[in-house]
C-alpha cells in the first residue's frame, strides 16, 4: 500500500518495506529474513548493506537473504556471487506455477495458453531472458562476441624455443609474434592486452592484466615482464600522455644498452574506426581469448559487479540509446566499461596493415638473441 511501509502481527512479528534508492537508511535495522525483488536491477554494494543488517536477537537463528532475479546479463554480478560459492541459485520456470501449469495433465492450463501466446511475441533477447531462462548479453551489443567460439580452453606453452597454443584437446597453434595494447587508467582501471598471432595472422589473447590505480612506472614494469617473455613487436598505446609512452620506451628500448627491444607507440583512437576493423576481426573468427589469460588475481580495488576483464567487458559493451527518443546512436554507451576493449581496438587497429611472415620476424628475433646474448 502507498500509505504503509509496514506490518505488524499478533505474535510481534514484522514486515518492513524498504526501497533501495537510499541503501544507506538500513543501517539503523536489524532483520531476521531479507527478500531482494527484481534483485538483477539492484547493485551489488545495496545489497552488501542488507546482508550486515541480518543480525537480529530475536532468537530466529536461520539468517537469509533471499534475491528473486530475472536472467540478466552472463557478466552479472549474481553468477559471479553464485560461481565463488556465496550464494545458491534455484532455477524456476513457468512450469512451477500452477495457475498456468497442469502437472496432473502434464500441459499448460487455459492462462498459461494465454500467457504462453503473448510470451511468443517477445524477440531476440528478451525471448531468451523471459521465456527460454537464458542469462544472455544484452542488446545492441557492439561486438558479436560468443563466448562459445570466441573464449577458448587452451594453454599457453613454450616448446622448441616457440610459443604454441595447446587446446585441451591436445591440438597445438605455432604463435608467429606478439603485439600489445595498453589503456592507461588512473581512478577507472588501465588494462594490458597481450595477443598472439600465428601464421594466419588469426589473434589468441593470452596475458591480460587489468587493475586499477597503477602507476606508470608499475605498468612499465609489467611491460618489461611481457617484453622479456614474449618480444611485443610494438606496445600501441592510448596516445592521451606522450609522457607516460617516453616512459615505456626508455624502459624496454634500452635493456642492453641499445634499442634491441619491443617499442611503445601512439595509438590511433579513432573510435567508430576502432570498433569498425575490431568488429571485422571478431566476424571473421581471427579473434580468440584464452579463459585463463588474466595474468593476476582479481584486483580487489575494482568495484564489485564490474567487469574484471576484457571478456566481460564485451558482454556488456552496447550502442548508446537517446532517451528521449529510444533511438541508437552511433556511439559507445559512455556508461559501460571499455578499457581492456580499448587496449584491444588500439593494438587491432595498429596491425590491420601490418604482416609479419614468420621468417621476416625470426630474422628480427634472431637479431635480438644475439644482441642479448653479446651484453648478458
Amino acid at each position: 500500500r502507498s500509505n504503509r511501509d509496514r506490518y505488524a502481527y499478533p505474535n510481534g512479528s514484522e514486515i518492513v518495506c524498504v526501497w533501495f534508492d537510499k541503501p544507506g537508511k538500513l543501517l539503523s535495522a536489524d532483520y531476521d529474513l531479507a527478500l531482494v525483488d527484481q534483485a538483477e536491477q539492484v547493485n551489488v554494494s545495496a545489497i552488501e548493506h542488507l546482508l550486515t543488517r541480518l543480525r537480529n536477537n530475536s532468537g530466529f537463528d536461520d539468517k537469509q537473504l533471499i534475491l528473486v532475479a530475472n536472467p540478466d546479463s552472463p557478466a552479472h554480478w549474481l553468477l559471479r556471487w553464485e560461481e565463488q560459492g556465496k550464494l545458491v541459485r534455484h532455477r524456476s520456470v513457468i512450469q512451477d506455477n500452477p495457475l498456468f501449469w497442469d502437472s496432473a495433465r502434464g500441459c499448460f492450463t487455459r492462462d498459461g495458453e494465454a500467457y504462453m501466446e503473448k510470451q511468443s511475441r517477445l524477440s531476440g533477447m528478451n525471448y531468451r531472458r523471459y521465456v527460454l531462462g537464458e542469462w544472455c548479453a544484452a542488446e545492441g551489443l557492439i561486438f558479436a562476441y560468443d563466448p562459445s567460439r570466441h573464449l577458448i580452453d587452451a594453454k599457453l606453452v613454450r616448446q622448441d624455443n616457440r610459443w604454441n597454443v595447446q587446446y585441451a584437446e591436445g591440438r597445438t597453434v605455432a604463435l608467429e609474434w606478439f603485439a600489445c595494447g595498453v589503456d592507461w587508467g588512473d581512478a577507472k582501471p588501465g588494462a594490458i592486452v597481450v595477443m598472439g598471432f600465428d601464421r594466419d595472422n588469426r589473434g589468441y589473447v593470452v596475458e591480460q592484466h587489468y587493475r586499477v590505480g597503477v602507476t606508470t612506472d608499475d605498468w612499465a614494469g609489467v611491460a618489461e615482464s611481457i617484453d622479456k617473455r614474449f618480444s611485443p613487436v610494438a606496445f600501441v598505446c592510448d596516445s592521451a600522455e606522450k609522457d607516460r609512452i617516453a616512459i615505456f620506451n626508455r624502459r624496454l628500448g634500452h635493456r642492453y644498452g641499445r634499442e634491441v627491444g619491443s617499442v611503445a607507440v601512439r595509438a590511433n583512437k579513432s573510435v567508430l574506426s576502432g570498433i569498425s576493423e575490431m568488429q571485422e576481426f571478431i566476424h571473421n573468427g581471427q579473434f580468440h581469448i584464452l579463459r585463463d589469460s588474466l595474468a593476476h588475481p582479481m584486483d580487489n580495488k575494482l568495484r564489485e559487479g564490474l567487469p574484471r576483464n576484457l571478456q566481460e567487458e564485451l558482454l556488456q559493451y552496447i550502442w548508446h540509446k537517446d532517451s528521449s527518443t529510444d533511438l541508437v546512436l552511433d556511439r559507445p554507451d559512455p556508461r559501460r566499461e571499455d578499457h581492456a576493449i580499448d587496449a584491444t581496438r588500439y593494438l587491432i587497429m595498429w596491425v590491420k596493415d601490418r604482416r609479419y611472415p614468420s621468417n621476416q620476424l625470426s630474422e628480427v628475433q634472431q637479431f635480438n638473441s644475439a644482441v642479448e646474448r653479446m651484453y648478458r
